[in-house]
Parts: structure tokens; C-alpha cells; sequence
């Protein structure tokens, strides 16, 4: 196999990886394959440098300060920059087990309802009946709410620069070579019984 093939079969590796210990071998591979060379090399670096970045931050524990917010940035690094969806959903899921009383809480089950679409009616529900009163349902059911602004306010000064805002709660942030869903998240408004 040649050293091109190697680094293509080793990023398509790290993208489905789904364990943390899987994906921090696979990203130092990554990484050490684009230090040989090649014309893939720029490029593999790069993800290899952003993979291992994020494999060195697995250790976040609910004991961690601010730990619900920056699971959710990795999240979305592995989602958006290196196209690893398994291991976002993943790391979604630890908030949601983590953090049960945390307002980002349903801001991951968004983000999993694009992920997990087999399971977006399930969270849904969970939304309605859980998170009804929060200011991420709240926004996307269309009904303002100051505290969502603040919110994402908290969760872009934990990121790397600052990152920008989505307008709404389930808006996917464009990516390029990442198809994009034709329409964003929704949530069915709860039914008065």
C-alpha cells in the first residue's frame, strides 16, 4: 500500500471511530503518517494536529469547571472539523449523563437529533417533556428568550477564538464538504390535554 493510501485509509479510520482511546491511536497515526510527506500531507496534518488536541481533552469529568460546555465544543470540532460523528455523539451523550441539570443539556440533544436521526423522535419527546421551559426549545419554537443569548455567549468564550453563533438552536453551522440537512432541527410544540 502506498504511503497516500495509508494516511486516506487512517483518516477514514479516525472519522468512524466512536471509542476515545481508539481515536487518540488513531490521530497520533494521522499525524505521524502526514510527517512523512506527500502531497496529502498538509491536510492530514492539520487533522491530525486538531484530532490530537482533541483526544488530549478526553479526560473531562461532570468535576470538571465549565466540562458540559467544553465536551460540547469538542463535539463540535469532531462533528464539523474532522468529520468524526461517532465520537461527537458520544461526547454528547457523557453531557447528557453527566450534567442532567445543565441549561446546554438540550442544546446536545439537538446537535444528537442530526446525528442520531434514527433516534430524533425519541429526543424530541425528551425535549418536550423535560426541557420545555428551556431557552433552546424556547428559541426554536420561535418565542424569544434573552437567556439563549447569553447561553451561547458563555459556550463561544470557552472556544479557541471565539466562534460564531448560530441565529437559531438547530441551525447547523455550514461546513465545507459536509452536506448540509435541508431543513434544521425542529421540535413539535407540546399538545394541551
Amino acid at each position: 500500500m502506498t504511503r497516500a493510501a495509508d494516511l486516506r485509509q487512517a483518516i477514514a479510520r479516525l472519522r468512524v471511530a466512536a471509542d476515545p482511546a481508539r481515536f487518540a491511536e488513531l490521530a497520533q497515526q494521522v499525524n505521524d503518517l502526514a510527517e512523512t510527506g506527500g502531497r496529502f500531507a498538509p491536510e492530514a496534518g492539520r487533522l491530525g494536529r486538531v484530532a490530537l488536541k482533541v483526544a488530549a481533552q478526553d479526560s473531562i469529568t461532570p468535576g470538571t469547571p465549565n466540562g458540559e460546555m467544553r465536551l460540547f465544543l469538542l463535539a463540535e470540532v469532531l462533528r464539523d472539523s474532522l468529520s468524526a460523528p461517532s465520537l461527537a455523539a458520544r461526547y454528547l451523550h457523557r453531557i447528557t449523563a453527566g450534567w442532567p441539570e445543565s441549561p446546554y443539556v438540550p442544546k446536545a440533544l439537538l446537535a444528537l437529533m442530526e446525528l442520531e436521526p434514527a433516534h430524533a423522535d425519541s429526543l424530541r419527546d425528551a425535549l418536550a417533556r423535560d426541557y420545555a421551559a428551556s431557552p433552546y426549545v424556547l428559541t426554536l419554537l420561535g418565542t424569544e428568550s434573552p437567556a439563549f443569548q447569553a447561553l451561547e455567549d458563555s459556550l463561544g468564550s470557552l472556544a479557541p477564538g471565539g466562534r460564531p453563533t448560530p441565529a437559531r438552536p438547530g441551525t447547523p453551522r455550514p461546513t465545507p464538504g459536509r452536506p448540509q440537512p435541508a431543513q434544521p432541527a425542529t421540535l413539535r410544540a407540546p399538545v394541551e390535554q
